[in-house]
């Protein structure tokens, strides 16, 4: 296996000087545009639109691959989701399978069925009282309040996101993380994980596309592991041929950016090696 070296010490930096390092073995990293810095000055944030508009994100994601191929049709495709973005990911696998030479899924989980059912009714009511494209406390709280309970007592609201806690003070003072989601768009969430959850979806796979699932044993978006476990064993009984799972012991959601994190990058370059045949 051949390590990338990537010498920033500083979070921030480390995401840009990785990318910089894989473009330099010939790899073109993209990002899907409508997040972040890219969203239009005046447009709401932490929405995505009106009724159906998680699958409008997901055609984003192919249309994305179809210009990326035609700027670099010598190069494989890989697809890398994480947190809400691997649920997005699952969705791009059932809707356009083949068209990607391998996906990771980082960050994901597998709630059941009861929840999402309940989360959705209660998203709905709220929705109609503040509107699609505003927050609602009750709903933030509901969705999140829970993922801090293991890391008691807690320091700030968001200990469950990494051991360091250097990080979730960045996390904190970054004003393009973090954030109360509108209530649109807990509902196209919610949508989107009941729709990567029915086997008959999952059967629409590409069974020959390899994933990795990857995550910190300790993400509570994960189960702690268990919900990781369950979406990975759902893609096996699918028949997805090859499908791997690596869970980080002690670590959280932002696996990324924790101390240990160029273990994390070795280990995705690996998997991307072994796969790019």
């Amino acid at each position: 296996m051949k390590t990338i070296s990537v010498k920033a010490v500083k979070r921030e930096e480390y995401g840009k000087k990785a990318a910089k390092a894989v473009r330099r073995e010939g790899m073109v990293p993209c990002v899907l545009s409508g997040h972040g810095e890219s969203v239009a000055e005046g447009a709401p944030r932490l929405y995505f639109g009106e009724k159906g508009s998680w699958q409008h994100v997901v055609d984003d994601m192919y249309t994305l691959r179809c210009r990326t191929g035609e700027a670099y049709p010598e190069l494989p495709y890989f697809i890398m989701g994480h947190s809400m973005g691997s649920f997005l990911t699952r969705t791009y696998l059932i809707r356009y399978p083949g068209t990607v030479k391998g996906a990771i899924l980082m960050g994901t989980g597998q709630n059941p069925d009861a929840m999402l059912i309940g989360g959705k009714a209660l998203a709905s009511v709220l929705a109609r009282k503040v509107g699609r494209e505003n927050a609602s406390d009750v709903v933030e709280k509901l969705a999140f309040g829970a993922y801090n309970k293991a890391f008691a007592p807690n320091r700030t609201g968001y200990d469950w996101l990494s051991v360091s806690e250097e990080n979730v003070d960045a996390y904190i003072a970054d004003p393009l993380c973090g954030g109360m989601a509108s209530t649109g768009l807990f509902l196209e969430l919610l949508d989107g994980m009941a729709f990567i959850k029915k086997p008959a979806n999952l059967r629409h796979m590409n069974m020959a596309t390899p994933v990795l699932f990857i995550s910190g044993d300790r993400d509570p978006v994960g189960g702690m592991g268990k919900g990781v476990r369950a979406a990975y064993d759902s893609f096996r009984r699918a028949g997805v041929r090859d499908a791997e799972l690596k869970l980080y012991p002690g670590l959280r959601h932002e696996i990324l950016n924790e101390d240990c994190r160029a273990q994390v990058y070795d280990d995705l370059w690996e998997w991307i090696e072994r796969h790019n045949g």
